[in-house]
């Protein structure tokens, strides 16, 4: 009889699998022909069935759900199935809480920086366990595979490395059914304009930059159109080598399915090109494309072998619209995963760092309750983006918690709110073919009812990037800081303590507010001219002598992204032929100070 089993996690907190009792995960060996798979698996099993999943088949695998006549046990089932020299492995599908995973025959071990290779060898080759895979932006730490007689165990062998003294973690490579943030469609008003950039104040800030082709967007999604009409400027989209198809593991990352939809929307959110007469144009309109593509059931190693292959490959910003399925408990990130986010934070970009963004989720909740950990949004080195609708509000779906960072602007599920106007797939494929109804854009390669988190991500990161291309020595966390900092506090009259800010400044509904396009490259300027306030400090001066002051006191430091009205006098404190005064004061250490010199 099959029982609940569990592993660690690279912190030590238990997770916990429950088996299925009616279904089971099998890779074949090869392409078997459809009759004879089907008869090993039925066997004496009648009124079975298969399920369907196109991207499970591409990954030589197909989940088998059994009927309540079936004559034999799920073990003895398994069992039986193994004995084929048709099939490389078979093991029950899990829950981790409600989300359905499939264990495979692989896991990732982390080893202590000083475990010797030799050492790392002796040790699998002892067990017989195949390393298939070193991940060069986590040292020590490779994919691993059991040996075929000891699949059923491979739980247990996850456990035993993670109880060795050179271990750091030990996780199993666990198949997942991700669910895209997808957008929500409701039956709103005709529209045929992109309200939201306006809203943002992006036409004040293309005054100052659209763009640059030295930026680069990468976009994780379930494919990108790249013959696009909207993506066809020279130099949008990165060289052919820069591109990849995580699925076909081959250089074109386009819509393989039919319901590969979702990436054309979030990338046109973001770059789609502009002033060009056609269509639509993203906030960053002059920035490039990168287009990397997953499906919708992954596996730690592709997820971080994505962000590596984004952070390596030239991405400057990196969007990622998807995550764990919402309502369905809590989802913690695979310590592989996470030391690739660390490796395209800590390398990306010449060392500043890729600026990673996460849609928030779209599931109405907590991203870091224990009962609705979504560990990808949540984390501390992404930029976690809710959304706000067209009337400057919480949308209702909308995921909070303390690590919200932003909102941007997207859809809302009542009716009466207006969806975001995007690229669609080119044609009849798509969210808006020429037979749909539904939508209000009639050109079937755009869509008017693009929404979720999934659209205010990517409009966050369009303006990221927008920052980049005004100052590229800015580092994630700057990045971050500034859009914080610069963004506007809406619907402050809220009484729900969940949506108010605190005195820090802060959200658990809107993060530090809704982003502003405009302040924000403003903010981003390295040689920040009069009125553009990142940092805001009152001060009391006193003249010594001459253009020579002194500070007598420091009334307040002020964190910028408090925004408060009540500040007092804001000044920038410069001198010199321009008829300001200067300082050299540290922000981030200020304290109250009597007698501070000031630069003459």
């Amino acid at each position: 009889m099959l029982t609940e089993t569990f592993y660690y996690t690279e912190f030590g907190d238990r997770v916990d699998l429950t088996p299925s009792s009616d279904a089971v995960a099998i890779k074949y060996q090869a392409e078997v022909p459809p009759k004879d798979l089907e008869k090993l698996i039925r066997g004496d099993d009648r009124l079975a069935e298969f399920v369907v999943s196109s991207e499970l088949r591409q990954r030589g695998m197909l989940v088998y759900k059994r009927s309540t006549a079936a004559r034999t046990t799920l073990s003895e089932f398994i069992a039986r199935l193994s004995e084929s020299d048709q099939i490389a492995y078979a093991m029950p599908v899990y829950f981790l809480n409600q989300h359905p995973v499939l264990i495979t025959d692989e896991f990732v071990v982390g080893f202590k920086p000083d475990v010797p290779q030799s050492e790392i060898d002796a040790l699998n080759q002892a067990r017989g366990i195949e390393i298939l895979e070193a991940f060069d932006f986590s040292p020590n730490t490779f994919l691993l595979r059991v040996p075929r007689d000891n699949q059923a165990e491979i739980l247990d062998i996850v456990r035993a490395y993670y109880a060795l003294e050179t271990v750091k973690f030990s996780e199993p490579n666990l198949i997942y059914i991700k669910e895209l943030k997808f957008a929500f469609n409701p039956n709103d008003a005709l529209f045929s304009q992109q309200w939201h950039l306006p809203m943002v104040d992006a036409p004040e800030a293309w005054d100052i930059t659209r763009g640059d082709r030295s930026v680069v967007i990468a976009i994780i999604d379930d494919g990108v159109d790249l013959d696009h009409e909207d993506f066809a400027s020279p130099g949008k989209i990165v060289p052919t080598a820069d591109l990849f198809d995580f699925i076909s593991s081959d250089n074109d990352p386009r819509p393989a399915l039919s319901n590969d939809d979702h990436g054309t929307a979030v990338a046109g959110v973001a770059t789609a090109d502009g002033n060009n007469s056609i269509g639509v144009t993203g906030v960053a309109p002059n920035c490039r494309l990168m287009a990397i593509r997953l499906d919708g059931t992954n596996s730690a190693t592709r997820d971080a072998n994505a962000f590596r292959f984004a952070a390596n490959h030239g991405a400057s910003v990196i969007n990622n619209s998807w995550g764990p399925p919402d309502g369905a408990g809590a989802f913690p990130l695979p310590a592989l995963v996470r030391a690739a986010i660390n490796h395209a934070t800590d390398n990306g970009r010449g060392g500043l760092g890729c600026v990673i963004f996460f849609a928030a989720g779209n599931g109405n909740e907590h991203i870091s309750a224990p009962a609705t950990l979504d560990g990808y949004a949540s984390y501390n080195r992404v930029i976690a983006v809710a959304a706000s609708n067209d009337t400057e509000v919480r949308s209702a779906y909308s995921d909070f918690g303390p690590e919200v960072n932003i909102c941007a602007p997207s859809n809302d599920t009542a009716p009466g709110h207006r969806g975001i106007v995007t690229t669609d797939r080119m044609g009849s494929q798509g969210y808006n073919p020429p037979s749909s109804g539904s939508d209000p854009i009639s050109n079937s390669n755009y869509t008017g009812t693009f929404g979720g988190t999934s659209s205010s991500s990517p409009l966050a990161a369009g303006i990221s990037a927008l920052m980049l291309a005004t100052n590229p020595d800015l580092t994630w966390e700057q990045v971050r800081y500034i859009l914080e900092a610069t963004a506007e506090k809406i619907d402050s009259a809220n009484t729900n303590p969940v949506a108010q800010y605190q005195p820090n400044g802060h959200s658990q509904w809107y993060g530090y507010g809704r982003v502003n396009a405009f302040e924000a490259v403003k903010g981003a300027r390295s040689s920040v001219p009069d009125r553009d306030f990142v940092h805001r400090i009152t001060v009391t001066l006193r003249r010594t002598s001459g253009d020579r002051f002194v500070s007598t006191k420091i009334v307040r430091p002020i964190d910028a992204r408090q925004r408060r009205a009540e500040t007092g006098t804001e000044a920038f404190v410069r001198s010199g032929p321009d008829g300001f005064l200067r300082t050299e004061m540290s922000i981030g250490s200020l304290e109250l100070l009597d007698e501070v010199e000031v630069d003459s």
